[in-house]
């Protein structure tokens, strides 16, 4: 498992990703888990799940994850998923719940693109839409931000409360895009929600290097080393972390080849989820 942190975003991200194992991440500080791979305990911890689509390295421990909810805390349990397979979604969990003759209280959210749920005061989560071979999604989350006007700024903490109880605005409150979490997605994606070159922290698949890849022709669903080195200039993150890379690949070969071919403009903000002796698994 990964370990990364962004101290200027209060982010924390744990998780790894690979093609056709497990795809599992949580971010502990915002109660969120991204997809849950085959059911982890640090996933179960979380009170919300997003799940991107479901294939099974991605959603197997979801009933998993209904049952363990109830095990923690309160037991709340919410689970986004695409809106067009929320019903696959219920029926793999109630299937489940029909055989262990249970009953457990969960709060469905279908996700389309804009979607916007509050995941906490603080954080909001949005929904994208991607392009997979499947019913999928993405999200954005957005961390709401305040400060002081500047005809205000030289007002004590006091002053400012009472302009606020009066009825004037002398704070203003944004919603910054901060993390983006894209799943399984072709390159489209991009296009769609040209945002995702602004967030902060970007996580996008990376699933095959064309230099490695025997097969010609469309990658289905998936995006490549080269898609995003075609569009490098227009990312803007503070970083990008590179994840689902393809099982026919050894992480050595994988490290050295982003390594050996990454533009400028990109390599000081990738952050490839490979193991390999000397890699850096920090955030910033």
């Amino acid at each position: 498992m990964h370990q990364l942190y962004w101290k200027n975003w209060d982010l924390k991200l744990i998780g790894s990703g690979r093609a056709f194992e497990e795809t599992a991440f949580v971010l502990p500080r915002q109660g969120l888990a991204l997809d849950g791979g085959w059911g982890r305990s640090a996933v179960f911890a979380q009170p919300n799940l997003f799940v991107s689509h479901l294939h099974m390295d991605h959603a197997l421990g979801l009933p998993r994850y209904v049952v363990n909810r109830q095990k923690m805390g309160d037991g709340s349990c919410r689970i986004f998923v695409p809106a067009t397979a929320l019903e696959d979604a219920q029926g793999i969990v109630a299937a489940w719940q029909r055989a262990e003759r249970r009953e457990d209280k969960i709060d469905w959210v279908p996700v389309a693109a804009g979607t916007e749920t509050v995941l906490e005061a603080n954080w909001q989560l949005v929904g994208i839409d991607t392009a997979h071979t499947i019913p999928s999604a993405g999200c954005i989350l957005k961390r709401k931000l305040t400060r002081v006007r500047d005809e205000f700024a030289d007002l004590p903490s006091q002053e400012i409360g009472r302009l606020v109880r009066e009825g004037k605005e002398p704070v203003i409150t944004a919603w910054v895009p901060v993390f983006a979490y894209v799943g399984d997605s072709g390159p489209q994606v991009f296009e769609r929600h040209p945002e995702l070159f602004d967030v902060r922290v970007l996580v996008t698949e990376c699933t095959f290097i064309d230099a490695f890849h025997e097969e010609s022709g469309e990658t289905y669903g998936h995006s490549k080393w080269e898609d995003l080195c075609a569009i490098a200039e227009r990312f803007r993150n503070d970083a990008i972390v590179l994840s689902h890379f393809s099982k026919r690949y050894c992480p050595e070969q994988i490290w050295q080849h982003l390594n050996d071919t990454a533009p400028e403009c990109l390599r000081a903000k990738l952050r490839p989820l490979i193991a390999v002796g000397g890699s850096d698994d920090r955030g910033d």
